[in-house]
């Protein structure tokens, strides 16, 4: 860990806290668990990165409530939250530390992200509680249930193959097909919908439910 801060061009202080080399801005330093990853994965899905500001943008109450929670725990930074007019409302988070902490350390791209976000190469190191952490802010904010099934649709082809092969941790067979520009990753069947919902746990009841 010392190693990667460091290649990002941070370093830790004895308060186990992170600043820039180049300031004097100082944050908490996060665990590296099944929260920060599924952290990630609400920016990857439905945020944006700048130099200056982590945002999220969604409409549910409940992932907006759990985002700024996460921005306190993970960071001990304290997320505002906008509501712009006639506009999805949005959680800004301003910290060129934190931006490039999760730019360097765990790959968001700045800017527009759509087809080139990538699943955080750390992640696949980690265990099977953080791959979950990750795979189940995916889906919270970008799955739908089809007819057929639970459907995820991204424009990264890599980040759904990703997902395709962490999704085999813990025995979930899916599909991939291309869709215009988007990729759709598709769980189908009675066994694998069992065992996403015994392992992958969504917090948008809504989908659990069927």
């Amino acid at each position: 860990l010392n190693r990667l801060v460091y290649e990002a061009g941070m370093e830790l202080n004895k308060n186990i806290k992170l600043k820039s080399l180049a300031g004097s801005t100082i944050i908490k330093l996060p665990e590296v668990d099944k929260d920060l990853f599924r952290f990630v994965a609400l920016i990857l899905a439905d945020g944006h990165l700048s130099k200056n500001n982590v945002e999220f943008c969604n409409s549910d109450k409940k992932l907006l409530e759990e985002f700024i929670y996460l921005a306190d725990k993970l960071f001990g930074v304290n997320a505002k939250i906008e509501y712009p007019k006639n506009r999805t409302t949005k959680i800004r988070i301003s910290s060129v530390v934190i931006a490039k902490f999760l730019n360097k350390f765990l790959d968001i791209p700045y800017g527009k992200k759509d087809s080139k976000i990538i699943i955080p190469k750390i992640l696949f190191e980690q265990d099977n509680e953080s791959v979950m952490g990750f795979i189940s802010g995916i889906f919270d904010c970008e799955s739908y249930i089809s007819k057929s099934g639970l459907e995820l649709g991204m424009n990264s082809k890599e980040l759904i193959e990703s997902i395709a092969t962490l999704l085999l941790r813990f025995g979930i067979i899916s599909r991939i097909r291309k869709h215009r520009r988007s990729h759709r990753l598709m769980i189908y069947g009675a066994n694998n919908i069992k065992k996403f919902n015994e392992n992958i746990f969504l917090k948008k009841q809504d989908k659990m439910d069927k």
